[in-house]
């Protein structure tokens, strides 16, 4: 099948699983099948935030090959790539973990629905350890050691699980006397960033925290909506993407958008900042005795939680984005919660 040469238009997708100790993944579908490509949705949520977990629902329509069925319910991890055939989306990976369920299940009577679950949270982080550490031991340390229990990549800057700021927190804040710790990995990292106002978050290999704010405000990916036909594009900068769906919200933290499925869009560290151009944000609507949040002052934005959603055989194919405003990014560390822009 050839590819579309029109950038942002004709959906590309590749579903691939992995079972038991086999290296080599099995394809389940792909754009390139067409038209004999299986029907598939996706709803992945990828978030700057303990909770909710990084998760996918993923759910594979009509697939009649017995053989197939039964690989796919012993599947034990799931790679997704989505996006576009041509442009500045280019398809690529949105999903990258376990699975912790497979269902076969009916809808609608006549569909025969294979659904994924996947939650992207290491297992063995989720596992409860019983230790203790010395008087005078740093967080830092006591996270090492919980992370040496349970066989999971210890937090640190050398493998970017940890930001400079994060670092600099948890190795000087020290016990003043011996400490047992009973519970998960996981609750205490979450503690810990807490403890600090640091954001923490675990994908399918390691758990990480961070700031939200960044040093350096320049925007990794710009948006605008699209302008129409024949209409100058003017003063915008030259790697702009045009696909803002709908009408950017505003938000507490900062706002609310939806663009054309992007896997550029991402939750890592360093945060992602992009930003939102030639475009209005629509405010909030005030109920009587709310006090009023001023307009964003600024359209650059922190991303906090992303959100890729698909149909194969349909129009939904896009990534709803929150977005921290810059003032409450940087508050964040002071325990300061501020709703303005």
């Amino acid at each position: 099948m050839s590819s579309s040469a029109i950038p942002l238009f004709g959906h590309a997708w590749e579903l691939s699983v992995y079972y038991g100790d086999d290296p080599t993944p099995l394809v389940v579908t792909s754009n390139k099948w067409e038209p004999e490509a299986l029907w598939m949705k996706f709803d992945v949520l990828l978030s700057a935030i303990p909770s909710p977990f990084w998760s996918a629902d993923i759910t594979i329509y009509n697939l009649n090959d017995p053989a197939v069925q039964n690989l796919i319910l012993t599947a034990t991890r799931v790679v997704l790539k989505a996006g576009f055939q041509n442009g500045p989306n280019l398809y690529s990976t949105i999903w990258d973990g376990p699975v912790l369920q497979a269902i076969l299940t009916r809808e609608a009577v006549v569909d025969l629905a294979l659904r994924l679950h996947c939650i992207a949270s290491p297992a063995a982080i989720a596992e409860p350890v019983s230790l203790s550490v010395g008087p005078y031991s740093s967080q830092q340390q006591l996270l090492a050691k919980m992370a040496q229990a349970v066989g999971v990549p210890q937090l640190g800057v050398a493998n970017g699980t940890l930001s400079d700021a994060a670092q600099q927190a948890l190795s000087t804040t020290q016990y003043p006397r011996g400490n047992t710790v009973f519970g998960t990995t996981a609750k205490q990292v979450a503690l810990t960033a807490y403890s600090h106002f640091l954001q923490s978050w675990q994908d399918g290999n390691k758990a990480y925290i961070s700031e939200m704010a960044n040093p350096s405000l320049t925007p990794a990916l710009i948006y605008s909506p699209p302008f129409a036909p024949n209409v100058p594009v003017s003063n915008l900068p030259a790697n702009t993407t045009f696909s803002i769906v709908g009408t950017p919200r505003q938000l507490p933290q900062g706002v609310e958008f939806s663009v054309l499925l992007d896997p550029r869009l991402q939750v890592k560290l360093p945060p992602m900042v992009v930003e939102l151009t030639n475009t209005l944000v629509t405010l909030e609507p005030l109920t009587q005795g709310q006090s009023f949040v001023a307009p964003l002052s600024s359209l650059t934005f922190f991303v906090g939680q992303v959100r890729h959603s698909g149909d194969t055989r349909g129009n939904l194919w896009q990534t709803d984005v929150i977005g921290f405003s810059t003032v409450y990014a940087q508050n964040l560390p002071d325990g300061l919660f501020s709703g303005g822009g």
